[in-house]
């Protein structure tokens, strides 16, 4: 599909009204023969209904969906021990990135063994002096205060292991008994690394972003659309997108959304696209592109742009009349043209024409001129 670079436009060189003025108009006969044929590279082809857009043209970038883009940091403040990635590179969901020394771990799992022990002993202990008390052996007192001591020691227990949780430590392997000495991080979605800010030996606090991780997947894009053209814009238009310097559209996309509110620096709206079928070259977070957004549709008989040639403001075509001498006997005629794109280009008369007329396509320049 190729792009254009302007809305559909008129460009009749006869005035729609004066369709009676060409029936009237003499064509002109020449004969070509097969020779002629094949070195001017002539083609046939008739009338097809053609789509011409009325588009927007517009700007933006992609931009990933703030779910597919992550932030790595730590909880606990440590020394980075180990890197296993770089700036750039490609990973999948699960793969270690880097690793953390620091004393904090250490305690905290410590903590952890302690608390379970402990609740597990008063969760005991609590149920014996219900029992107790049911049997009027010990006082109303002495079970509200280990039920106290009870519902503190499990809300710690309970705390610490969601904790550890968070770390991506499993709970139960700290439960057996076995104390990790480093604290490993993994990448939580497929994607590439694009921020990298520690290195080894570096001391990583909580408030220091480790990495960033982006999926580009499934990204959309940004455009803008000023506020003249944004009344045109509706979900569901489709969207021809091609890269800055590009002359055809290498995706095509929907409209999502629209951002109800204009900047308040250029007066322009957020259109928000999604991509039908992602490339195979990859697309880069910020890649700036061209696109035109397709905000109104109407079907047109047309031809290709390179049957009509104009000479003196008149537009002629060639038709084949007939098979003869084993060349082909052409005739000109003037045609109003309308409606154009960069492929084809709109016949409004075609009532002067045939159902089956056969028209020169390709090589009738050089013809029509002569």
């Amino acid at each position: 599909m190729v792009l254009s670079s302007y809305s559909c436009s008129n460009s009749s060189s006869v005035d729609a009204d004066a369709n009676t003025e060409t029936e009237t108009v003499e064509s002109t006969v020449l004969f070509v023969s097969s020779g002629q044929i094949t070195a001017g590279g002539l083609a046939l082809g008739n009338l097809k209904p053609h789509t011409f857009y009325e588009q927007v043209k517009t700007s933006g970038y992609f931009e990933v969906k703030p779910g597919d883009k992550i932030t790595i940091s730590s909880y606990l403040g440590g020394t980075v021990n180990t890197i296993a990635v770089n700036q750039g590179q490609p990973v999948k969901k699960g793969d270690l990135l880097f690793t953390l020394q620091t004393p904090d771990f250490i305690e905290l799992q410590q903590r952890f063994i302690e608390s379970k022990s402990k609740f597990e002993f008063l969760e005991q202990a609590y149920k014996r002096q219900q029992k107790l008390n049911t049997e009027q052996v010990t006082s109303d007192k002495d079970l509200q205060q280990l039920k106290s001591d009870y519902l503190t020691a499990q809300a710690s227990y309970l705390g610490l292991t969601e904790t550890l949780k968070l770390l991506n430590i499993n709970p139960e392997t700290v439960a057996s008994g076995t104390i990790l000495s480093s604290l490993a991080f993994y990448a939580p979605i497929s994607g590439h690394i694009t921020e990298l800010n520690i290195n080894r030996g570096s001391f990583l606090s909580p408030a220091i972003t480790a990495m960033e991780l982006i999926n580009t997947q499934n990204m959309y894009l940004r455009l803008r659309v000023f506020e003249k053209d944004v009344a045109l814009i509706k979900s569901g238009q489709s969207v021809w997108i091609d890269q800055a310097n590009g002359d055809k559209a290498i995706m095509e996309g929907y409209v999502l959304e629209i951002n109800r509110k204009l900047s308040e620096t250029n007066g322009a709206a957020n259109v928000f696209v999604v991509i039908n079928e992602v490339p195979k070259q990859t697309l880069i977070a910020g890649m700036y592109v061209n696109a035109l957004i397709n905000v109104h549709e109407t079907k047109k008989l047309a031809l290709p742009l390179n049957s009509v040639v104009s000479v003196d403001g008149v537009n002629y075509v060639l038709t084949k009349k007939a098979d003869e001498n084993d060349g082909w006997l052409l005739e000109k005629h003037v045609v109003v043209t309308g409606l154009t794109d960069k492929e084809y280009i709109e016949i409004s008369n075609t009532n002067d024409f045939a159902e089956n007329t056969s028209f020169v396509v390709s090589g009738a320049f050089n013809l029509i001129q002569e």
